[in-house]
């Protein structure tokens, strides 16, 4: 009886994420605007405006991270990375990079050549590839900095999850029409439901955390996206998003980052159980 109970979650689970994703492409229309290459800077600086932006990116975010964390392994990450992280960190890493793939192609967003080497592999500079390894190494360093001195669990865990999904589907519902936005949520509701139809703990301190994770999220995306350039880095077809930027940045980028950084926590504990 349990093994069928557990088949059947599965099976409601994959159906509904395999809808979610597919409906918001039935109304695609491929809508080829220019891309809007400027979303309003604030501080430029003259030494960002060079082809290796992308690279100095990745090395402001990892290098501090990989001293600390791994070479003098504070807060033993080194270890947990190892045994925690690395395996559902390389399994997301390739299903994002999927979705950067069809995206790029579809021109949802694009590359500016002017911020990077220009060495492409499937179609994505190399750089672009990169960041799905650097950033969530990065991101979970964070993460278990902060869960460190701020553990704790909430006794309304599947009631935040339910509101946090209506609020979720409410805006797939009001943005179907607009590609990125919808995926990036339908993104979130799945991992959301895959965490509330298993009863996975620890999503209000994720939600704390990755509030956290927000602010040097700022800085580096705002690298990518012209916070400090003349032109965006990483540029945004304005038909398929919402519109909205924080700082430089469209808001559906928080979705993508948290759909794929909570998606490593859920897959771990799916391994370790």
């Amino acid at each position: 009886m349990k093994l069928g109970i557990e088949a059947s979650k599965w099976i409601i689970w994959i159906l509904v994420s395999i809808g979610l994703i597919s409906i918001p492409f039935i109304f695609f229309e491929n809508r080829q605007s220019t891309f809007q290459l400027s979303a309003g800077v604030w501080f430029q600086s003259s030494l960002l405006e060079t082809k290796y932006l992308y690279i100095l990116h990745h090395a402001l975010a990892f290098i501090p991270v990989f001293i600390f964390g791994i070479v003098f392994n504070l807060f033993s990450f080194r270890d947990v990375f190892i045994k925690e992280y690395w395996k559902p960190l390389s399994v997301l890493a390739i299903l994002y990079i999927g979705w950067d793939m069809v995206f790029t192609y579809l021109r949802i967003w694009g590359f500016n050549e002017t911020y990077i080497i220009g060495i492409k592999i499937l179609g994505l500079p190399i750089e672009e590839i990169a960041w799905f390894l650097v950033i969530p190494f990065c991101s979970l360093f964070t993460y278990e900095v902060f869960k460190r001195y701020n553990y704790f669990e909430s006794r309304f865990e599947a009631l935040i999850k339910g509101l946090v999904l209506l609020v979720l589907v409410i805006l797939y519902i009001v943005e179907i029409d607009k590609i990125y936005t919808s995926i990036s949520v339908a993104s979130c509701i799945i991992v959301v439901g895959y965490s509330w139809i298993w009863g996975l703990r620890g999503f209000a301190l994720f939600l704390v955390a990755y509030g956290v994770i927000l602010i040097p999220m700022i800085l580096f995306n705002g690298m990518l996206t012209g916070l400090f350039t003349k032109e965006g880095l990483v540029v945004y077809n304005p038909e398929e998003f919402s519109g909205n930027r924080i700082f430089s940045f469209p808001m559906e980028d928080m979705a993508f980052g948290f759909s794929f950084l909570y998606g490593i926590l859920c897959l771990r504990d799916y391994i370790n159980k």
